[in-house]
């Protein structure tokens, strides 16, 4: 096994015997690894001390040969930002289990772990809702779904009237086929929060935020199978 030495943040951890874990991690340059802990689950592990979510960490480990099919083994692992106080937000975990289960790879999903970390810390435990609607919105697009939240799926008309699976999102009345009419403030607040509007989706009662939520989480369950629903609605 060849050592290797690269920063990246924590994105899974499960149980693995009795005192060790299997950990994967995004690193910088976007690629997704997976490495036994050995001993991580005893209380005076210096690396748990160092195993966080949404802390930017160096990861020493050695790598299987066959590094995409077998897991390397942890070395070290030291923290490079302390943001201890996000580590257990809701949106953090839901966009880390996204990542993992998906096994979304590349750059620009590094730094959307990043990214995150800084709006949680901008943004209270009072905007997970709407954190985790602009996280559904965002993981759309890496799924592999069309999602139109800008105008009409069809004209592009500003004049919107509902939200629709088959026609990937917003339409107007001229074009919504359906008898179901969603909630124009469910509708307005996916609209804000599409345009990065937090301070003006927040003012929406929880209600309509469930209902966004809601619209979204069985949007992308529709057209890609993930099902968010344990995630999200336990």
């Amino acid at each position: 096994m060849s050592e290797i030495k690269t920063n990246g943040f924590l994105i899974h951890r499960q149980d693995f015997q009795l005192f060790d874990e299997v950990l994967a991690f995004i690193n910088e340059h976007g690629n997704i690894f997976s490495v036994i802990a050995l001993g991580t689950k005893k209380i005076l592990s210096k690396n748990a001390r160092n195993l966080f979510y949404g802390c930017l960490s160096e990861f020493m480990f050695f790598a299987s040969r066959d590094i995409e099919n077998k897991l390397g083994k942890l070395k070290k692992v030291v923290l490079l930002e302390n943001n201890i106080d996000i580590s257990t937000r809701t949106p953090l975990l839901l966009l880390n289990a996204i990542i993992y289960k998906n096994k979304i790879k590349g750059i620009s999903v590094f730094e959307e772990v990043k990214n995150l970390g800084r709006i949680l810390k901008e943004f209270g435990k009072e905007f997970d809702n709407i954190l985790i609607i602009n996280i559904l919105i965002k993981m759309s697009k890496y799924l592999g779904i069309k999602l139109n939240l800008n105008g009409c799926s069809h004209c592009n008309s500003k004049n919107i009237y509902s939200f629709s699976n088959d026609d990937f999102g917003f339409v107007c009345k001229d074009h919504y086929q359906s008898d179901y009419k969603i909630s124009a403030s469910a509708i307005e607040l996916l609209y804000l929060v599409n345009k990065n509007k937090f301070n003006s989706a927040i003012k929406y009662e929880q209600i309509y935020q469930k209902i966004s939520l809601r619209i979204l989480t069985d949007y992308i369950n529709y057209h890609s199978g993930f099902n968010l629903y344990n995630y999200l609605f336990n």
